[in-house]
């Protein structure tokens, strides 16, 4: 049947009629996406040598040991210091310990368990390795008559995950053979608009499995997360603050009628983070904190008159925000580059 279907829009589109050439593209487009199979893999690391032989793990973890926010130093001779262990140590041993510290928070979000005995108990040795508990993806092609063949590789650090192996050899080329073969496409303009509908088509079938994908090499969540909590320590060693007070990223906003709010009932602070830059972030959070400040001294009152344009409780959360932020990035001038 298949095969029949198969000639009879080929004979269609032999005067390449616009309508007869969509029905042809369209009925190739589902034939290729629903023929590829995902299938989930679980991955065991051993212990932290087996876990820093994966390229990604490795990538990660270098980068924060070479990033003071998450509190690690190296000298001219190359060798790191962190700031809960002033021992000097080697890249590979700075790198094992953080590997440790970031597996321990995994394991905490439920991204890993650690590896257990025959009888289920967990494995007490401190280097026992761990397994996933989100799995990658291997995505095949067993019933074309062409192997399309990469991976959909998690990454515990964003939350997401990224095509590996997607390149000409294993999506591209294979699919050139099939269309010329099968159906007689042989036009480069044509493959192209096909190539596109195809990932179209497969992109929206992953997502609908409720998988995320990361196509975009962004700062991880967890550095990202450090440096907010950084700043929150240092504005509030600024202002002189105490702990009566919490500051909470909102990434959907919905809630939310401005970019940032502070309550004076519960001394909540709360925070637009989504599209936004990190520098523009703690600037906000430095200015509601200054509000937060301001309620301490008496100074607030909860009329709207206190927030407007002009006020002085906006003029001064404006100034000293803007002081308290130019501050921290002296002091820390990789957060402009997050």
């Amino acid at each position: 049947m298949r095969a029949l279907i198969k000639k009879i829009l080929k004979e269609e589109i032999s005067g390449r009629h616009p309508d007869k050439q969509q029905k042809l593209y369209d009925y190739i487009v589902k034939e290729v996406v629903n023929s590829i199979q995902i299938k989930p893999h679980y991955i065991t690391y051993e212990n932290i040598d087996a876990m820093l032989d994966d390229g990604m793990f490795d990538s990660e973890i270098t980068s924060i040991v070479n990033n003071p926010s998450w509190g690690w130093q190296k000298d001219d001779d190359m060798l790191y210091t962190h700031e809960s262990s002033p021992q000097e140590m080697s890249i590979w041993l700075a790198k094992s310990k953080a590997s440790k510290q970031m597996m321990d928070i995994f394991v905490k979000e439920g991204k890993y368990r650690q590896l257990r005995t025959s009888n289920g108990s967990p494995l007490m040795a401190p280097d026992a390795g761990w397994v996933s508990t989100i799995p990658d993806y291997h995505l095949i092609t067993p019933d074309l008559p062409v192997k399309i063949d990469f991976s959909l590789w998690y990454n515990p650090f964003n939350s997401s995950h990224y095509p590996h192996d997607l390149r000409k050899s294993g999506f591209e080329t294979p699919l050139i053979i099939y269309l010329r073969n099968i159906y007689g496409i042989v036009s480069i303009e044509e493959f192209e608009k096909l190539f596109t509908m195809i990932k179209k088509g497969l992109v929206d079938r992953i997502k609908d499995l409720g998988i995320i994908l990361d196509n975009d090499k962004k700062p991880t969540k967890y550095l990202y997360e450090t440096v907010i909590d950084d700043f929150v320590g240092f504005t509030k060693n600024e202002l002189g603050l105490g702990d009566d007070f919490s500051v909470e990223l909102d990434n959907d906003g919905e809630e939310l009628e401005t970019l940032a709010s502070y309550d004076i009932e519960d001394n909540k602070v709360r925070v637009l983070s989504k599209n936004r830059s990190i520098p523009d972030i703690i600037r906000s959070i430095a200015h509601e904190l200054v509000h937060h400040k301001q309620n301490q001294k008496g100074e607030l009152t909860g009329d709207e008159e206190e927030g407007a344009d002009g006020s002085p409780q906006e003029n001064e959360a404006n100034a000293k925000a803007g002081e308290i932020v130019r501050k921290f990035g002296r002091e820390n001038p990789e957060v402009y580059d997050l």
